[in-house]
């Protein structure tokens, strides 16, 4: 879980749309998980103060409906 919790987490607060990919398959992946730790960062995601972030997690979910 740490690996996928540094790939979401570790860019800085300078915007990078080119990366939002890698986070939405992050974001994909810790759904998939279904254990307590991805339901808490899938949690933290959908809160982030990083907007890609948040957008990441948004689009991550809308596919997966």
């Amino acid at each position: 879980m740490p690996f996928l919790k540094g790939l979401l987490f570790s860019w800085g607060w300078i915007p990078d749309f080119g990366k939002s990919i890698h986070r939405q398959g992050t974001l994909k992946a810790l759904k998939l998980l279904q254990t307590e730790d991805s339901e808490r960062l899938l949690e933290k995601a959908s809160s982030s103060l990083l907007p890609g972030i948040r957008m990441a997690y948004r689009k991550a979910m809308e596919e997966n409906r």
